[in-house]
């Protein structure tokens, strides 16, 4: 049961890389599709008041080079946040269960069953759950995501000066493939989520400011009583 409830903090799929009970639990997105969500509403900052555009362009150094990136706003009834991401270097996949809900970004569509590649994967847990718990979960527990994927080497935790105020703790680690990434314990008006944040190091230039724009648009709503199921969906 706690393998089952790690592989949904962080919402990535369970498979290589991961022990073999972790891939009887329930991945997001791949196995929400057609999950209902738990009517219990999640605390959180009040929506905008007038709809948001649904594209915006930044100005942004992607590769080194300074370009006009499109973003696509992001956003799915009864998943408890709202950003926008650049619709043509990652692809979205969401979706919930009585559990929670997941959102990842993807650089390449096979990646949604991956531990490697360039990528984001959050989790918002339904029921309420302290910063403590996700990082026994993710990060200091016998059965966490770090325990279970022993080549994966923390280079460092950071607690101050992250980039969100709702960033709250980032366990830095690099993969025996030459990736890098972080395990982030995020909190929103006293309930806590995660998300798994990936990529290759040779690509760090590209993909760390596209993920950086996400972070900055994200906004949390709340979670309503009257939910229609909807499949998970991918852009």
């Amino acid at each position: 049961m706690r393998q089952a409830v790690m592989g949904l903090i962080l919402g990535i799929s369970l498979s290589s890389g991961l022990s073999s009970g972790l891939s009887s639990g329930l991945a997001l997105p791949a196995a929400a599709q057609n999950s209902p969500p738990s009517a219990t509403p999640a605390p959180s900052s009040p929506a905008p008041s007038s709809p948001a555009p649904h594209f915006k362009t930044l100005l942004l150094t992607v590769g080194g080079l300074e370009r006009r990136v499109t973003f696509q706003r992001y956003e799915r009834i009864g998943v408890p946040m709202t950003t926008y991401f650049p619709a043509t270097y990652l692809t979205v996949s969401s979706g919930c269960t009585e559990r929670g809900c997941g959102v990842g970004f993807f650089g390449q569509p096979n990646q949604t069953n991956s531990t490697e590649g360039n990528f984001v994967r959050f989790f918002f847990p339904r029921q309420d759950t302290t910063v403590e718990q996700i990082r026994r979960l993710a990060t200091a527990g016998e059965q966490s995501l770090l325990r279970l994927n022993p080549g994966w080497t923390v280079t460092e935790t950071q607690v101050d000066g992250l980039e969100q105020p709702w960033m709250k703790e980032a366990t830095i680690f690099t993969t025996p493939s030459g990736s890098k990434g972080r395990i982030v314990l995020g909190e929103n008006a006293g309930k806590a989520f995660g998300f798994l944040e990936v990529y290759q190091q040779s690509q760090e230039s590209e993909f760390v400011p596209l993920f950086a724009a996400i972070y900055e648009s994200l906004e949390f709503v709340p979670l309503t009583l009257e939910l229609t199921p909807r499949p998970a969906e991918q852009n």
